[in-house]
């Protein structure tokens, strides 16, 4: 019990965002410890695991490297962007100049290009679509659009007005606000419906108006504006409607919640000078604030990794888009002033998730459809591989790290091999996320087990050397320091380096490894250990 304590303390610190819905919206979901339930989703840094039946996890920590290894049913293995930066990201924002158009740029404001008519953008999950309210036929409604601009479609369509679209952190569901049920109020009202436009149903019931939908991080709740206690201010309830309660109690309206990934509330507030966006828990706390001397600023969409805001600002007779950090130091200026002077304003930005997952193994899986174990490993807190294994019976592989080797000075050296009986690896593979694809190491011997090694400042795997073995007892290499290096001594199948080339396709007996990247220095062919 005492390993398992430190892995989940340890993970705890590299647990990163693996999700980002909507505007200001984000999420993470943490799992680990002795086993997980079949089915259970498992989130370590930025690699997302659905597996079952998980054998007790293997952890260990070099030089700026975190490894992580588990063994079980895996049915999908996904990453986030293979570079977790935010100049891998997008901004979707308004573009207003002879009518309303939904711009993408970059997340240093390069390279705007126009997706469709439309405004108020709001991602979906995985960054390939973006949903928006249109006006067709002079009704304004939601409409979806894949993130290139193609394949545009209507998903409400009334003669009322249905506005404010954010999506769900799961990506089934779109809240929004609408005015479609006339004849009891009119006011606007907070709705949710599935993500292709169905099941639609009304959540706020009252004389007054509530609108600004926001979900938060574990789309268990629904921050929304409301005026139903004399001015506008931020309330949240639960996804079905039910525990509305009041967050803000200023005499200045309070609108435009956006949730970090930390579960925090960004909002814009009014009847100050200027205008400014206030920050605060769940629970109504205020916390710091972020302003820009004598420009009123509006709209906050909080960026992927919960460090920076954008928003809206007025300058002069022009509306701007400002980006900065969270505690509200640094706020720069996104869009420069002379689109706002003579291509129109820039409004409702909305900060994207990081770049589509990835898939590894599952379907379509660049390392097979499943598999019973894998190390993931990243390097300097960004992805940087993955190992994955296949055999016939899970319960007898064991993923162990080896003694004395995973020191800060050391390559991170795992075992990959079977129990008390003897196993066969039917499939063995690596990426190193700087290649385009990954290496399926292959022999014309049996393979029973391999060890693999981890650069300890990088992450990277840099050498994998199978073996075939009876058992744990029984033919296991041996792997020692000798005159500051490691070398390996067993029956060894092959020596796979880091750019996926065979140094030994007749077999080795003995290899020597650089002692911190697991590089192979030397190959010993021939004779026995």
């Amino acid at each position: 019990m005492r390993r398992s304590k430190r892995f989940l303390s340890l993970v705890a610190g590299f647990v990163a965002v693996t999700g980002f819905w909507g505007c200001g919206s984000g999420g993470s979901q943490v799992a680990g410890g002795e086993s997980a339930s079949s089915g259970q989703n498992l989130t370590f840094g930025e690699l997302s695991v659905r597996a079952a039946n998980v054998n007790p996890p293997v952890y260990s920590s070099g030089v700026g490297t975190s490894a992580t290894g588990l063994t079980g049913k895996i049915s999908s293995v996904d990453v986030r962007s293979l570079a977790s930066d935010i100049k891998s990201t997008y901004i979707a924002f308004t573009r207003r100049f002879n009518g309303d158009q939904i711009y993408v740029a970059g997340a240093d404001g390069s390279n705007e290009t126009p997706i469709v008519v439309g405004t108020h953008p709001s991602w979906s999950p995985d960054g390939s679509m973006i949903a928006f309210e249109s006006k067709a036929n002079g009704k304004r409604g939601i409409s979806v659009v894949n993130s290139d601009g193609s394949n545009e479609t209507r998903i409400t369509n009334n003669n009322a007005t249905d506005e404010d679209p954010v999506w769900s952190p799961d990506g089934t569901k779109i809240a929004f606000t609408s005015n479609r049920d006339a004849g009891t109020d009119g006011n606007l009202e907070i709705y949710v419906m599935s993500a292709d436009g169905s099941n639609q149903t009304r959540l706020t019931n009252n004389r007054f108006i509530d609108q600004q939908p926001a979900w938060s991080p574990d789309s268990a709740k629904i921050a929304f504006v409301s005026n139903r206690d004399g001015d506008q201010e931020i309330y949240v309830m639960n996804a079905d409607g039910s525990s509305q309660r009041r967050l803000t109690e200023r005499a200045g309206a309070d609108i435009q919640p956006a949730w970090s990934p930390a579960a925090n509330i960004a909002y814009t507030q009014l009847g100050d000078t200027p205008a400014e966006i206030g920050i605060m828990t769940p629970n109504g706390v205020k916390l710091s604030g972020f302003r820009k001397r004598n420009v009123p600023l509006a709209e906050p969409s909080w960026s992927p990794d919960g460090r920076q805001i954008v928003c809206s600002g007025n300058v002069d007779i022009a509306r701007v888009l400002y980006v900065g950090s969270s505690d509200g130091t640094d706020v720069q200026l996104l869009t420069p002033l002379n689109f706002g002077f003579f291509q129109g304003d820039s409004v409702q930005p909305c900060w994207s998730s990081f770049r589509m997952r990835l898939p590894v193994v599952g379907v379509s899986g660049r390392m097979g459809n499943a598999a019973t174990g894998f190390i993931y490993a990243t390097g300097n807190h960004r992805p940087a591989s993955v190992v994955s294994w296949n055999n016939s019976d899970f319960t007898a592989l064991k993923l162990t790290a080896l003694g004395g080797q995973n020191s800060t000075s050391d390559a991170l050296i795992y075992s990959v091999e079977g129990g008390t009986a003897p196993i066969t690896l039917t499939r063995l593979a690596y990426w190193n996320f700087t290649t385009p694809k990954a290496t399926l190491v292959t022999s014309a011997t049996t393979i029973s087990g391999a060890l693999i090694y981890i650069d300890a400042w990088t992450g990277f795997v840099n050498s994998v050397i199978p073996f075939n073995a009876p058992s744990r007892s029984v033919g296991k290499p041996s792997v020692k320091r000798e005159n500051g290096a490691i070398v390996a001594r067993g029956s060894f199948a092959g020596v796979w380096s880091a750019e996926g080339k065979n140094l030994a396709p007749q077999g080795a007996y003995a290899v020597r490894l650089d002692s911190r990247t697991g590089k192979v220095l030397g190959i010993e062919t021939g004779g026995s250990r």
